[in-house]
């Protein structure tokens, strides 16, 4: 059987969420299994993702919904995280247009700097996604890794 992080690399999308699930159910799931199906689920708030990886109706529905459910879970099991800071503010602001709320960062984890460099370039933003850059180095293949790589792009290379 294939795991639920070989199908997230495989970008066999609909077979990792069902994968990671079970995880969840189970009580076996890692943080990083975690995170890489909350990301599954922000992203499958893009129709055209959804469309593209056929995850079906359902999921399509319910993808923000159970994405934050997520975080608290994940809250609940690991304490509090900069990361979960940061899709928590991610999932309303893209979803539905609210704005990003102030955040007090606790500094484990230079995720939230994908937004906040963007929206402040200082040269303390930037290099907090530089540091990112090499973070993720180790993390191993999954929509989780190719959406903060693209955000890295978007970052340290602006089209003008």
């Amino acid at each position: 059987m294939i795991s639920a992080r070989e199908a997230d690399k495989n970008r066999s999308v609909r077979e990792a969420i069902g994968l990671y699930e079970m995880l969840v159910a189970a009580s076996e799931a890692s943080l990083t299994e975690i995170l890489n199906l909350i990301v599954l689920y922000f992203n499958c708030m893009d129709l055209g993702y959804a469309s593209a990886y056929s995850v079906g109706k359902e999921v399509e529905a319910t993808a923000s919904s159970r994405a934050l459910e997520l975080i608290s879970i994940a809250e609940q099991l690991f304490g509090s995280n900069d990361e979960f800071l940061y899709w928590k503010s991610m999932i309303p602001f893209y979803g539905w247009g609210e704005p990003v709320p102030e955040w007090c960062l606790e500094g484990n984890s230079n995720i939230p700097y994908l937004y906040l460099a963007r929206e402040d370039p200082t040269a303390t933003n930037i290099q907090h996604v530089r540091d990112l850059a090499v973070d993720i180095l180790g993390i191993d293949e999954s929509e989780r890794k190719r959406y903060i790589e693209g955000k890295i792009e978007q970052v340290l290379y602006p089209i003008s």
